[in-house]
C-alpha cells in the first residue's frame, strides 16, 4: 500500500502535470477567466466548496460520536473551564494552564493541554452563549480555508496575475497537509496557516513590522509557534535586508519561548520544556546534559531517527505535491524550520505524519517558497516556465496526491476503509448513535462527577466537568465509566486490544463499580457508593 501511496500516485501524478503543463505551455495566451468564469468568482467558489466540505465532516464526526478525548474533548472541556470561571482573572489562570483539574492527559501531569494558549480567553467567552464544540470545530474550518485568500494574494501579486492566484488557491485546497488541519478534532496549531500566509502577504509588500505582528499572533494560539515567529523573523533580515527588525525579534521569539515553555509552564518543580524534551527528545537531552558515553548515543540516535521511513514519508508527503521546488528558496523556508526539526528529530511518531497537526506551521513558508522559486524559474527560463503552466501542473499532481494521501472524499480514504482507517466514510455515519446518547444520559451533569471514557467516545455531556480521563485514566476514582467495546480498543489514546479487554474484564468483576447499561457493545459503569456516603 505504502507504495502505491508514494511511488506510483506520485509518478502518475507527475506525468499527468507534466503533460497539462506542456499542454498548456504550447497553447498559452494570457488569459482574465478560467474556462470563461472570472479568477475572482471562481475563488469564491473554491472557498464555499472548501468550507461545506470541511464544516460538514468535522461537524458530522462530532455529532455521530466519533470524535476524540484526545484532543477534541481536551480542548473541549478546556474551554468550558474558562467559561466557567466568573473573573477575567481565573478565566487567564484556565487559559493559561487549563486549570489543575484538566486531566485527559492527566498520565504524566495533573493538567492536559499542556501549552500556553491565550486564544482560549476567547473561546471562553463564546462558550458562555453557547457551550458546544463545534464553535472550535468551525473556527477551525473557518481559519484553513481563509487560507486561500492570502495564498490567492501571494500568487496573484509575484505574477501579477489573478488567474495564477486562482489556481495557486486551488492547489491549496488540494494540498494534504491543508485537507488534514482543517478536517483534525480541534487542534489549535492550524492557525498558524491563514497568519503565516497573511505574514508573507505583508511582507510581500514591504511593510514589516506588520507582518511581524501578525506572525507573532500564531504563538498565543500555541507556545511552539513563536519559534515559527523567530523563524520568521530571519526570513525578514535574510530576504528582505530587514536585518536589525529580522533578528529583534528572531530573538524575542526565542526569549519568549523558553520563559514561557521551561518557566511558566512549570508544575512540581518540573517545566513543561524539560518535560517535553525527556519525553520526546531523548537523543538531545543525552547530547546535551549527558556524559561522553551518553553524548555519543545521543548524536547516533539523533542521526537514525533523522532517517526513518516514516519521516522520510513524512516529507516526501509535504514536499512532492509541490514537485520540491519549495527547496530552491530556502530563505522563504526559515519559519518552517522548528516545525520541520521537533518532526525529525522527536521520538513521538505523532510528530512525524501528515495526519497530524504538525504540518500546519510548514504549509505557508512552503507557499511561499514554491511561488518564489516559479518566479525564479520564469526569469531563467522565460516562457517555457510560465507561472500558470506550472501551477497547473502542480495542482494535477497535487490532486493525485490528494487522491492517494488525503483525508476527504476526493481521496480513496475516505471510500475505502482497508485504506482509509478513521477517514473512512465509517466515521461520519451514525454507529448505535441512540445507544450511545442513552448511555451518556445516565451520566450525571454535575460537574464535579468524575467521568471516565474510551478515547472516541466523547461528547460535550461528558466533556463539561472538572474532571474529564481517557480510559484507563483514574480508574482508581471514577463516578461513572463509559466504554464501546465494538470501537477501537483505546488505551488512552493507542489500540491495545489485549490490554483493552483485561480492563474491561477487571471492571466487569470490580466490587467498586456497578453495571447500569449494557446494550449493543456499549457498557456504562457507576462507583457503588460507600456506606454513609452520599
Amino acid at each position: 500500500m505504502q507504495l502505491v501511496r508514494y511511488l506510483l500516485i506520485p509518478l502518475t501524478g507527475l506525468l499527468a502535470g507534466w503533460a497539462v503543463m506542456q499542454h498548456m505551455t504550447r497553447r498559452m495566451t494570457p488569459a482574465e477567466h478560467i474556462g470563461g468564469i472570472a479568477p475572482d468568482r471562481l475563488l469564491l467558489v473554491l472557498i464555499a466548496i472548501a468550507f461545506v466540505t470541511m464544516g460538514g465532516m468535522v461537524a458530522a464526526r462530532y455529532l455521530t460520536w466519533h470524535s476524540f478525548v484526545f484532543d477534541l474533548g481536551s480542548y473541549d472541556q478546556k474551554a468550558w473551564l474558562v467559561a466557567e470561571e466568573s473573573t477575567l482573572d481565573g478565566m487567564l489562570q484556565q487559559t493559561y494552564k487549563g486549570g489543575v483539574r484538566l486531566s485527559p492527559c492527566g498520565i504524566a501531569r495533573l493538567w492536559g493541554i499542556c501549552h500556553f494558549q491565550a486564544t482560549f480567553l476567547i473561546f471562553g467567552l463564546l462558550y458562555r452563549a453557547w457551550d458546544s464544540p463545534l464553535i472550535l470545530l468551525g473556527f477551525q474550518v473557518l481559519l484553513v480555508v481563509s487560507g486561500v485568500i492570502p495564498a490567492y494574494l501571494l500568487a496573484r501579486d509575484e505574477f501579477n496575475s489573478p488567474v495564477a492566484g486562482t489556481v495557486c488557491a486551488a492547489l491549496y485546497m488540494l494540498y494534504p497537509a491543508v485537507q488534514y488541519n482543517g478536517v483534525l478534532d480541534f487542534r489549535p496549531d492550524h492557525v498558524a496557516i491563514p497568519i503565516l500566509l497573511w505574514a508573507y502577504v505583508l511582507a510581500q509588500r514591504g511593510r514589516y513590522p506588520i507582518a511581524l505582528g501578525v506572525a507573532s499572533l500564531a504563538g498565543f494560539a500555541k507556545d511552539t509557534l513563536f519559534l515559527n515567529f523567530a523563524f520568521f523573523g530571519l526570513y525578514l533580515a535574510l530576504r528582505h535586508r530587514q536585518r536589525v527588525l529580522g533578528c529583534t525579534a528572531f530573538a524575542v521569539g526565542l526569549a519568549v519561548f523558553y520563559v514561557v515553555r521551561f518557566h511558566l509552564l512549570n508544575f512540581g518543580g518540573v517545566s513543561e520544556g524539560q518535560f517535553m524534551m525527556t519525553r520526546d527528545f531523548p537523543d538531545l537531552t543525552n547530547l546535551v546534559v549527558g556524559d561522553t558515553p551518553e553524548m555519543v548515543r545521543g548524536v547516533l540516535g539523533s542521526v537514525l531517527n533523522l532517517i526513518q521511513p516514516h519521516k522520510l514519508l513524512y516529507l516526501a508527503a509535504l514536499f512532492v505535491p509541490l514537485a520540491f521546488l519549495p527547496l530552491l528558496a530556502l530563505p522563504e523556508l526559515l519559519p518552517a524550520i522548528p516545525s520541520l526539526a521537533i518532526s525529525l528529530l522527536s521520538v513521538n511518531i505523532e510528530h512525524a505524519s501528515i495526519e497530524s497537526q504538525y504540518s500546519a506551521s510548514v504549509v505557508g513558508p512552503a507557499f511561499a517558497a514554491l511561488l518564489v522559486s516559479v518566479a525564479a524559474l520564469g526569469r531563467r527560463f522565460g516562457p517555457r516556465a510560465a507561472p500558470v503552466p506550472i501551477l497547473t501542473g502542480l495542482a494535477v499532481l497535487t490532486a493525485f496526491m490528494s487522491f492517494g494521501l488525503g483525508p476527504t472524499p476526493l481521496s480513496i480514504n475516505f471510500w475505502s476503509r482497508t485504506w482509509g482507517g478513521r477517514w473512512h466514510l465509517a466515521q461520519y455515519l451514525p454507529d448505535r448513535q441512540q445507544v450511545l446518547e442513552r448511555a451518556a444520559r445516565l451520566v450525571p451533569t454535575d460537574p464535579h462527577v468524575v467521568v471516565v471514557t474510551q478515547n472516541d467516545v466523547n461528547s460535550k455531556r461528558l466533556a463539561h466537568r472538572f474532571e474529564f480521563f481517557a480510559f484507563p485514566n483514574a480508574l482508581e476514582r471514577a463516578d461513572y465509566v463509559l466504554l464501546d467495546t465494538r470501537r477501537q480498543p483505546y488505551v488512552y489514546w493507542t489500540p491495545d486490544p489485549r490490554r483493552y479487554q483485561i480492563l474491561v474484564n477487571g471492571l466487569m468483576v470490580d466490587p467498586a463499580y456497578r453495571r447500569i447499561f449494557n446494550e449493543e457493545g456499549v457498557l456504562l459503569f457507576e462507583r457503588r457508593r460507600r456506606v454513609g456516603h452520599p
